[in-house]
């Protein structure tokens, strides 16, 4: 089992963005990770099966910091849920991306990172012995960060745009969320 749990966006504000969505949204509360050096919060769309919003704010140097500085705000990683690291790795791989070097210490956590050079954002798998048995939703993504359209990934599809901003799509509820460079 291979499904789209969330997606990522690495923002500068955390609180202004969180507070430009619709309130039709259920906020989660407010987590700070100072090991991680973020602050996070997830948001869902209510009444559907689709991947939940993940907005974090870099608050202290590390990775997150170094990839606010290196492409900006917006989208960091698509998190993916699977009862079988191994064999999700390997679809993953099959569709053409790497293990990123991080993974040497997060296999040992049941999390492994994909990438691949041009692709701005990661790809997060990790291992959970929960299965719900439902298949998310299908979200649709317009992002300036991506430079073409991108099907391989599992209950989304990615489109680049030519705005400022991540639109987001599942099902009737739609999201525009403004990147600000």
């Amino acid at each position: 089992m291979l499904e789209l749990d969330h997606i990522a966006l690495l923002v500068r504000d955390l609180e202004a963005t969180a507070a430009s969505f619709p309130s039709t949204l259920e906020r989660h509360e407010l987590e700070t990770f100072e090991s991680e050096g973020t602050k996070e919060q997830y948001i869902d769309f209510l009444n559907t099966n689709a991947p939940s919003l993940l907005l974090f704010e870099a608050i202290g140097d590390g990775p997150y910091r170094r990839a606010l500085k290196k492409r900006g705000p917006g989208l960091h990683h698509l998190g993916y849920r699977t009862t079988d690291l191994k064999e999700a790795v390997a679809y993953f791989a099959k569709q053409g991306l790497f293990l990123h070097p991080i993974s040497i210490d997060s296999l040992e956590k049941r999390v492994a990172w994909m990438c691949r050079p041009g692709i701005p954002f990661l790809v997060e798998i990790f291992e959970s012995e929960r299965a719900n048995g439902e298949s998310s939703e299908q979200a649709v993504i317009r992002t300036p960060n991506a430079s073409k359209e991108i099907s391989w990934a599992p209950g989304l599809i990615l489109l680049p745009g030519e705005s400022s901003g991540i639109g987001i799509t599942v099902g009737e509820e739609k999201v525009w969320i403004e990147i600000v460079k």
